[in-house]
């Protein structure tokens, strides 16, 4: 099946806000095995609403809508929706009475918009919304399933997982399989020519996507089997060829984070880290706090951004910083050895940079950046040239550090 999203309002189109809806209903439509093949934002404007609905495409199944749905007058979705449908908007009691006991709740007065809002097309079925006072809309014509829902993210996403997955589930009768590999430090086209007579030689309804990230890339294997049909097996198969491949940046097969493959070698294997940190300026162990229980096995950060800090909370040597400089392996082996006895950890990454735009050198351009992770007996370090960026240098920076201890962990 296919589908298609319209996105309805100009706070999107002149880029007061992100379109995380869009996001979200399509990471929902591929794990339900349903392609999305367009995505467009509209403006508040009736005809250009009323438009975009009769331009879906001929090969569309399903036709996600979010947007235009509240009280004031820039909500023109339901009338757009008559329009469309040829039908007139009629007044819902059982819609009103679930907005007067939501508001009375809340202690917020009930105007004359409210009433206004509770109008609905006549050929519509209403959607309960459990978060908010609009409702959503499913209609079909031609054979077509649309599903209309408020832009209020929290609010569409609740209608998505309680209303729209059912229908969906309902109408979709094909089956498909779905893989992720996560891999890190590796650039999109060296993974692609990795693979690419895999990639050139799978069937017809099988597909290969790369979602590359700064220092991360996702490679998503998607198969679609149609009703007689059974490719399990085959999509295995792809699957184990491509692991085998790129089995040395692959850090996951299902789609998770850097920092929770970090957390479960840790938890598993009962060691502990820190992080000693330079120009991510805490980045390392802002990620790997951000998970729940990580103290269990992060103990913490000394986050030296001056030479004098890494001298004095890290006992990284002086000689070393005017022999070497403070970008450079000498500093980044000393800042992991000055981490594991400040904090006591049985291993520690280390990271030291130049993010820019300023401080660069011939020698040393802006986005030279050093990593070590190691312990009392054995550090390993690695060299990366980012780029001229200062926040895709950091988050590059991050990345690699995250997966450069990752590595090291699971040699333990």
């Amino acid at each position: 099946m296919n589908a298609e999203i319209i996105n309805i309002g100009d706070e999107i189109l002149i880029g007061q806000i992100v379109n995380t809806n869009a996001t979200r209903m399509s990471e929902i439509l591929i794990s339900e095995g349903i392609k999305i093949t367009k995505i467009s934002v509209v403006s508040d404007n009736l005809k250009d609403i009323i438009d975009s609905l009769h331009q879906v495409s001929d090969s569309t199944n399903i036709v996600l809508i979010t947007g235009g749905l509240g009280p004031t007058k820039d909500d023109v979705t339901k009338t757009a929706v008559a329009d469309f449908l040829e039908c007139d908007l009629v007044y819902s009691e059982n819609t009103f009475t679930k907005i007067e006991k939501r508001l009375k709740e809340r202690n917020i007065t009930i105007r004359e918009s409210h009433r206004e809002q509770c109008f609905m097309p006549s050929k519509v079925e209403l959607l309960n919304n459990n978060l908010g006072t609009a409702p959503g809309m499913y209609f079909k014509k031609e054979d077509k399933i649309f599903i209309s829902m408020p832009g209020v993210p929290y609010e569409m996403n609740d209608i998505m997982t309680h209303e729209v997955i059912p229908i969906l589930r309902k109408n979709n009768t094909s089956k498909f399989f779905i893989d992720t590999l996560m891999l890190a430090s590796i650039a999109e086209s060296d993974a692609a020519a990795k693979i690419k007579d895999i990639e050139d030689n799978v069937k017809e309804n099988t597909s290969i996507a790369y979602l590359p990230s700064l220092g991360i890339l996702r490679i998503r294997l998607t198969t679609y089997q149609d009703v007689g049909q059974d490719l399990k097996k085959y999509h295995n198969e792809i699957l184990i060829e491509i692991y085998n491949r790129l089995q040395k940046y692959v850090f996951a097969q299902k789609d998770v984070s850097l920092e929770s493959v970090v957390a479960n070698i840790c938890i598993q294997k009962k060691l502990t880290i820190s992080t000693a940190e330079s120009c991510t300026g805490g980045m390392i162990s802002e990620r790997i706090t951000g998970l729940a229980g990580s103290s269990e096995y992060y103990l913490g950060s000394i986050i030296s951004y001056s030479n004098e800090a890494k001298m004095k909370l890290l006992n990284v040597q002086e000689k070393t910083l005017l022999n070497y400089g403070a970008v450079s392996e000498e500093t980044v082996i000393e800042m992991v050895h000055g981490a594991c006895d400040k904090l006591n950890s049985d291993v520690s990454v280390a990271i030291s940079g130049i993010a820019g735009p300023g401080g660069g050198t011939p020698e040393k351009p802006v986005g030279t950046i050093w990593i070590a992770v190691g312990n009392k007996n054995s550090v390993k370090t690695r060299l990366i040239n980012a780029g001229d960026d200062r926040t895709k240098n950091r988050i590059i920076g991050t990345n690699f550090a995250l997966n450069e201890l990752r590595k090291f962990l699971e040699q333990i």
